[in-house]
């Protein structure tokens, strides 16, 4: 399998695993929000689990937020999704605004 294949594989697990966390919030107000959040992401090219390393990351992100959540520590919850978004968001600007070979950012 090729990397391209294995970041769109890990995209789609990584998507999974947020739907599940949003099912299990069980929060009216979150699902839609984040929603239309992945849908303004989503018009964006490529993924940031193509970034290398990022894969790992994301893994150990989403194991301390597992962790947190199974031992009802909502500070350490709510800690863990924000350093997994700050992360994401980091990447993400990276990707953004990573100059191409003109010089010019994408």
């Amino acid at each position: 399998m090729r990397r391209g294949q294995d970041s769109m594989l890990a995209a789609s697990w990584n998507l999974q695993f947020h739907r599940a966390m949003y099912e299990i919030a069980r929060n009216r107000y979150l699902l839609p929000a984040i929603t239309d959040l992945q849908d303004s992401v989503s018009l964006l090219a490529g993924t940031t689990l193509a970034s290398s390393g990022r894969n790992a990351e994301v893994f150990k992100e989403h194991e301390a937020i597992v962790n947190a959540v199974e031992a009802r520590d909502l500070d350490a919850a709510e800690a863990a999704a924000r350093t997994h978004v700050l992360n994401g968001k980091s990447v993400r600007l990276t990707l953004l605004f990573k100059e191409n070979p003109e010089g010019v950012p994408y």
